[in-house]
C-alpha cells in the first residue's frame, strides 16, 4: 500500500506535472491514494480471475473513475481550474495502461530467464 502514496508526493514535491496548478493536487491526494490502492488491489483480485491484461484495463478503469469523479466534483465546486477534468481522466487511463504494459512486460522477461 505504500508504494501507492508516493507517485502523488512526488509530483507535488518537483511540481514538475502541472507548473502553477501543482499546489491543487494537495486537494486531489486523497483520491489520487484511494485510486491508487484501487488500482493495486483490483489488480491482485482479478488476476486471479482475468488475464493479466484484462485485470490491467479494469483495474485502470476502476482508478479513472474514481479520480474522474474526484475531478469532477471539486471543478463543479470550483475548488480546482478545469484542466484536472482531463489530468485525471483520459490522462490517468493512459497512464495506468501504459504501467500495466510495462509490468507485464518485464514480468514476461523475467519468467523467461528464470
Amino acid at each position: 500500500m505504500f508504494i501507492s502514496l508516493l507517485p502523488s508526493v512526488g509530483a507535488i514535491s518537483n511540481g514538475i506535472l502541472l507548473g502553477k496548478f501543482t499546489l491543487f493536487l494537495v486537494l486531489f491526494l486523497p483520491s489520487i491514494w484511494i485510486g491508487n490502492m484501487i488500482l493495486v488491489k483490483s489488480f491482485a483480485k482479478l488476476k486471479n480471475v482475468f488475464s493479466f491484461p484484462l485485470s490491467i484495463i479494469f483495474s485502470s478503469t476502476l482508478k479513472t473513475a474514481v479520480l474522474y469523479l474526484s475531478a469532477l466534483i471539486l471543478v463543479g465546486n470550483h475548488l480546482v481550474p478545469n484542466i484536472f477534468i482531463s489530468s485525471m481522466g483520459m490522462i490517468q487511463l493512459f497512464t495506468s495502461l501504459m504501467g500495466g504494459t510495462v509490468a507485464f512486460a518485464l514480468f514476461k522477461i523475467a519468467k523467461r530467464k528464470i
